[in-house]
C-alpha cells in the first residue's frame, strides 16, 4: 500500500501539470488564430468558439516586455490560484526536490478542492511566441480529470485483482486452473 502511493502522488501530480500544460498549448493555438485576424479585433463569436475549445477563460502574452491581452471572457473573474510552470522550460533543470514538492502539494489541493475556484497558469509559449503566456481558466474540469483518473485506475486495480491472482500466489496459482481444465 505504500509503494501504491510513493508511485500514485507523484503520477497524479505529473497528470495535472501535463493537463496544465496541455491548455497553455491550446491558449497559445488560440491566441495564434486571434492574431490572425488583419484588423486586429476578434469578432465575439469567434472568440468564444476559442476560448471554448481552449477550455479557457483569458489568454495573455508577454513579449518585448509587454504583456498584450489576446482573448478574455466579457466579464473577468477574480483569480484564486496562480500555478508558474515557468521552471518546466526548455533548458531548465527540474531534478531539485522543491517544484517536485509543490507539484504535488497543488495537486492535492486540487483533488481536495471545491473545484469552484479560478486558476491563472503562467508558463513559456513554444517556438519562440513570446517570453511568457498566461492562462485564466476554472479549475473544476482539471479537479474532474484527476478524479476520472483516480477512478479508472482503481477500478482497474479492482478488476484486475479479480482476472489474476496475487503475485505472491506464485506462478503456480496462475497456471493451476490451466491444469485441471486440460485434465478433464
Amino acid at each position: 500500500m505504500l509503494a501504491e502511493i510513493l508511485i500514485f502522488v507523484p503520477s497524479i501530480a505529473n497528470f495535472r501539470i501535463n493537463w496544465l500544460m496541455d491548455r497553455l498549448t491550446a491558449a497559445q493555438l488560440a491566441s495564434l488564430a486571434a492574431d490572425a485576424s488583419p484588423t486586429g479585433d476578434v469578432p465575439q463569436s469567434l472568440r468564444n468558439e476559442l476560448l471554448s475549445a481552449a477550455r479557457i477563460k483569458a489568454v495573455a502574452l508577454k513579449r518585448n516586455d509587454q504583456r498584450l491581452l489576446i482573448l478574455q471572457e466579457d466579464m473577468p473573474s477574480a483569480i484564486d490560484q496562480t500555478y508558474d510552470l515557468t521552471y518546466l522550460g526548455r533548458g531548465t533543470k527540474t531534478g531539485t526536490i522543491g517544484p517536485r514538492v509543490t507539484a504535488i502539494w497543488d495537486a492535492m489541493a486540487v483533488i481536495f478542492s471545491s473545484g469552484e475556484r479560478t486558476v491563472r497558469v503562467i508558463g513559456r509559449p513554444g517556438n519562440g511566441a513570446g517570453d511568457l503566456i498566461e492562462v485564466v481558466l476554472p479549475e473544476a474540469p482539471l479537479r474532474q480529470a484527476m478524479h476520472d483518473v483516480i477512478a479508472i485506475r482503481y477500478a482497474a486495480r479492482s478488476l484486475g485483482g479479480l482476472i489474476m491472482p496475487p503475485r505472491w500466489m506464485g506462478y503456480d496459482a496462475m497456471i493451476a486452473p490451466y491444469r485441471i481444465v486440460r485434465m478433464a
